[in-house]
């Protein structure tokens, strides 16, 4: 027989009442595949700890109240419903999530890559398999170290002012997109050893 003891921590978030006690010192939590349809209220009570949130796979539509956890490096929001409405909000909870480091926005229908709706610490970045076709304020992302954006609907010249606005970049992602030509500020993350991997497919092969 189970036992309070056996809950994991992702059935304690979903309790109506939480123990405090035990919230407040998680550093990790899964709460994949849950059918959340938004954040859940007590996840405010590990935000002095938490570290590492997966809310893959639940139709959230919205991070309301993801800007609480202050401790945030990496969130994994891969198959939700945040593109709803084509893109997350600017200067939305989001953006206020300073200490994130890691973000998976895969598989949500963001047609809208927009930096001002991200946190500005971001190194890691995973938009991967959405229909992005648009990019707003890049230079938001300028501190981005490895970039995701394969299987969506870049075009040269939107690739291109994306990749020139990210200085540092180490690792780049573009398959499958809407390109006709190899950005031209891509040439440096294959240019010399020492320089970031690509991979990047054109229409044209190349």
């Amino acid at each position: 027989m189970a036992t309070d003891d056996d809950e994991s921590p992702s059935a304690a978030l979903l309790r109506l009442e939480p123990t405090a006690a035990r919230l407040s010192t998680l550093r990790k939590v899964d709460i994949r595949n849950l059918n959340l349809s938004a954040l859940p209220r007590a996840l405010a009570l590990c935000a002095n700890s938490l570290e590492h949130l997966d809310i893959g796979g639940n139709p959230i539509r919205s991070l309301e109240g993801v800007d609480k956890l202050t401790k945030l490096r990496i969130l994994f929001a891969t198959g939700c419903q945040l593109g709803t409405e084509g893109a997350l909000p600017r200067d939305g909870p989001l953006a206020r999530v300073d200490s994130l480091f890691m973000l998976s926005l895969k598989e949500n229908g963001l047609k809208v890559l927009d930096g001002a709706s991200l946190p500005t610490n971001l190194g890691w970045l995973i938009c991967a398999q959405n229909e992005i076709s648009t990019v707003h304020s890049p230079s938001r992302l300028r501190g981005v170290r490895k970039l995701m954006l394969s299987h969506n609907r870049l075009d040269t010249a939107a690739a291109g002012l994306l990749i020139s606005s990210i200085p540092e970049l180490e690792m780049l992602r573009l398959a499958c997109n809407q390109l006709e030509d190899v950005p031209e500020a891509a040439s440096r993350t294959r240019s010399s050893p020492g320089s970031p991997s690509a991979a990047i497919r054109t229409r044209r092969g190349r």
